[in-house]
């Protein structure tokens, strides 16, 4: 926490926003507060070097101290202004200097209004005083109240610092003065009509002289200056639709590709100053970057596209050279099965995949091969149970071959089981009980029975191995009933 109770950020903020150098924050963010008291001599001294008008008021808007450079800026308050006094006072001193004889009568309006405007405050705003064009801003100091500054601001004068100055005073800009800057710049009264304009709002919509607009409705003067475009009503409409929002920036399009940005500023007595800037430079650059923008994205999306395609190419090359190997291993291969004996052993269906395409053979309780569909299509046609003999040159290769077999029972594999098979209400497999043994009828076999009843059955089963590396017997075909029995 800063002297002041400010975050350093903010105190950095403020040195650069009035170009202070950094002894001053320093000093405001180091200072102990139990030592320090607003606006002391030297303090003042130190603000009044770098040309920084100050003015430290409590949290109920009354003064705390004041520096010299104040009373010059505002020279009204010198041998009146005192401690303790409200800001209302300063403010009334202050427009009593401003206001001339026909406003005076509602300078207690101006006073509340520049109150309250103090205590909302958060960006800096600027205002012509005495021939000066100066820049205040306010510094909130949490527990004690704020610090309130100007500086007199020596950029050139434009448009915008004038029709803001308006804004805040209420009062027409001097002709002098408008015309010494080089945007358009005109004042509206409430009905919408020009009051007051200067010769380069003129110039940009086509008059002769500011006289020509005076008395005038901005939308008429646009609508003429757009006859004969064709634009001429979608820019009154764009004009219709913008000036509902005051302070918002448009833009208007005028004949010979031409753009005008336009903003109003709304004053306190009603009436509108707008400035009209020429971006015509700026709008033609803007739409050349867009184009460029545009066609720098069509090159990037013919540049993908000729990279996938290359890839696509590549990848064609690649399956081209693969299939050519595949051709010349599967030639030899060919060659080899030709002359070399195939050797075939028994085997049953286990079951198909048929996402993987794949039917898997079962030759031992813990072996078994699978012939894949793309090979052997055939294969596919098969069902669980079915007799096959698998041929192939290695007893341990990959198949070569297959062929069906009869049906009949392969002792320890394959084999016929008859006995009593029982589902539980909770369970959707069953288990067909047999003199040696226990057969599992998997759901999808199990879910033609009625749970809760027991019924002699008969089913072709296989020994296979199950995920925990037990062996058991598992039904591959529907149990068929041999006769029912009411449990």
């Amino acid at each position: 926490m800063s002297i002041l109770g400010t975050s350093p950020k903010m105190v950095s903020n403020v040195a650069e926003l009035y170009s202070m150098p950094t002894d001053v924050a320093d000093i405001l963010q180091k200072r102990p507060m139990a030592t320090f008291k607003p606006f002391t001599d030297s303090l003042g001294a130190f603000l009044d070097s770098l040309s920084i008008a100050s003015l430290f008021l409590d949290p109920d808007g009354r003064m705390l101290g004041w520096n010299s450079e104040f009373l010059r800026l505002f020279p009204e308050q010198a041998g009146h202004i005192r401690k303790d006094e409200p800001y209302a006072e300063n403010l009334r001193r202050f427009y009593s200097a401003r206001l001339d004889a026909t406003e005076m009568p509602s300078i207690e309006s101006y006073v509340a209004a520049g109150v309250d405007r103090h205590f909302r405050q958060v960006e800096p705003f600027e205002f012509l005083h005495r021939g000066r064009w100066l820049r205040a801003s306010v510094l909130p100091v949490p527990g004690v109240g704020c610090l309130r500054a100007w500086t007199v601001v020596r950029s050139p004068l434009d448009g915008e610092r004038l029709a803001m100055h308006m804004a805040h005073s209420g009062k027409l800009p001097a002709l002098t003065a408008m015309e010494e800057i080089p945007d358009g710049l005109s004042v509206r009264n409430r009905d919408g009509r020009i009051m007051i304009c200067n010769r380069r709002f003129a110039e940009i919509y086509g008059l002769h002289s500011p006289e020509g607009a005076v008395g005038r409705m901005f939308s008429e003067l646009l609508e003429n200056a757009c006859s004969g475009t064709g634009n001429a009503e979608n820019m009154r409409q764009v004009w219709s639709d913008n000036s509902r929002f005051l302070g918002a920036t448009f833009e208007f399009e005028l004949p010979n590709d031409c753009w005008v940005r336009v903003r109003d500023y709304p004053s306190i007595d009603n009436s509108i100053a707008s400035t009209h800037v020429d971006i015509t430079n700026i709008a033609r650059l803007r739409r050349s970057a867009t184009e460029a923008r545009r066609q720098a994205e069509e090159l990037d999306v013919c540049l993908q596209l000729a990279a996938e395609n290359q890839k696509q190419t590549d990848a064609r090359t690649a399956r081209i050279a693969h299939m050519i190997a595949l051709g010349t291993v599967a030639s030899g291969l060919r060659s080899k099965l030709d002359t070399a004996p195939v050797f075939y052993v028994k085997g049953v269906v286990d079951h198909v995949n048929r996402q993987r395409e794949l039917t898997y053979i079962a030759t031992g309780p813990l072996t078994g091969v699978g012939l894949a569909h793309r090979r052997f299509r055939e294969a596919a046609a098969l069902v669980p149970g079915e007799l096959v003999e698998i041929g192939r040159v290695d007893p341990q290769g990959l198949p070569v071959d297959w062929r069906p077999a009869p049906r009949c029972e392969v002792p320890g594999l394959f084999e016929k089981f008859q006995g009593r098979l029982e589902r539980k209400l909770e369970q959707a497999f069953a288990l067909i009980t047999c003199a040696t043994c226990v057969i599992l009828v998997p759901p999808s076999l199990a879910a033609a029975f009625e749970p809760g009843r027991a019924r002699d059955v008969s089913c072709w089963a296989i020994q296979r191995a199950n995920r925990n590396g037990m062996i058991a017997w598992r039904a591959v075909t529907p149990p068929c009933s041999v006769q029912a029995v009411t449990a």
